[in-house]
């Protein structure tokens, strides 16, 4: 993990345990809810929906498990993401722990904050004046500006620019 920049990289784990429960409830649920030709809803063999719906479970105990380890791990180092993490090295085998790196951007201030409060700056005083104002609103005016052919009347002096 690097301190001079703003990138960090977290190697976190979940365990064994953590993963076999997130697994079984999420094959419950699948049980119940699959529809598997020969059987009855939610009466098919636990061994036949591991089997069926293996890459579903696995990305519903994905979705769930890991989300929640990366916020827990930015929480305890009291960091700031600016970015939305990025889960790569993926290690996830059934019965091991779950390994995974995860990679965001974390605001300037979760490295730098003492230097950052010390800068000061001065912001040099402007005189604006309503003409200023109205002259901006006029150009803003012109350049918003759309032209759109009249039809049906004959053209008056009025409408010709002056």
């Amino acid at each position: 993990m690097s301190e001079a920049t703003c990138r960090r990289e977290l190697e976190l784990e979940i365990s064994a345990e953590e993963v076999s429960k997130k697994s079984k409830v999420s094959r419950r649920n699948s049980r119940a809810s699959a529809n598997v030709p020969g059987f009855r809803r939610g009466k098919a063999p636990v061994s036949l929906i591991r089997r069926k719906f293996a890459d579903d479970i696995k990305g519903e105990v994905l979705q769930s498990l890991v989300p929640e380890r990366v916020e827990k791990a930015v929480a305890e180092q009291k960091l700031t993401p600016v970015s939305q993490p990025q889960v790569d090295k993926l290690d996830f085998n059934e019965g091991q722990p779950l390994k995974f790196r995860a990679v965001f951007e974390v605001a300037a201030g979760n490295s730098n904050w003492a230097i950052n409060k010390s800068l000061e700056f001065e912001m040099p005083t402007m005189d604006i004046t309503d003409a200023d104002v109205t002259k901006t609103l006029e150009e803003m005016r012109e350049r918003a500006a759309t032209f759109a052919p009249i039809e049906g009347r004959a053209i008056e002096d009025g409408d010709l620019p002056k």
